[in-house]
């Protein structure tokens, strides 16, 4: 129901989500707020809850929730994901590359990495040459494959799913 509000309104729904998250103490509540934070359809409002995400606000467990959320918004959210954690890397590499936070580096990466072209394959594989995080090694592996698929897919099916779909309207 927080998605839905969130994304047919605009920042006033926005911020009513994220007072209730304040307020709230019951942790499934807060992951509801934060899930559909990421729904908005406002670029400025999905930026602002990628960073909310990594703030002290967010209890660690629950940091992958609202960038996945963003990662899989339909409005470019993919793409501003992975460029918000390309630009900010230093803030997750020190918030979550460390012992008891290491966890979550597979869920982040496996929430902006991914992707859906052989250049975008490519600049993660150079990113993460560049920022090595050992310990999200498997899910960068997984992305980078995962992403090579999806783009011979779409290089060999999309001609075929245009014309399937231009003769259907």
């Amino acid at each position: 129901m927080y998605c839905a509000f969130v994304q047919a309104g605009g920042a006033a729904e926005y911020e009513q989500v994220l007072e209730i998250y304040k307020k709230s103490d019951l942790s499934e509540e807060k992951r509801r707020c934060l899930l559909a934070l990421g729904a908005t359809t406002d670029v400025a409002l999905l930026k602002r809850t990628i960073g909310f995400a990594i703030s002290p606000d967010v209890r660690a467990q629950d940091v992958v929730a609202p960038i996945s959320s963003v990662a899989s918004n339909v409005h470019n959210g993919h793409e501003l994901a992975w460029s918000y954690f390309v630009e900010h890397f230093a803030a997750f590499d020190k918030g979550f590359n460390t012992g008891g936070q290491s966890f979550l580096l597979s869920g982040i990466v496996g929430s902006v990495a991914p992707g859906h072209s052989f250049e975008h394959a490519k600049a993660v594989e150079a990113f993460f040459a560049e920022h090595p995080w050992p310990a999200a090694n498997k899910a960068v592996n997984s992305a980078i494959e995962s992403t090579k698929i999806a783009a011979a897919r779409l290089e060999r099916d999309g001609p075929l799913l245009l014309a399937w779909l231009t003769s259907r309207v």
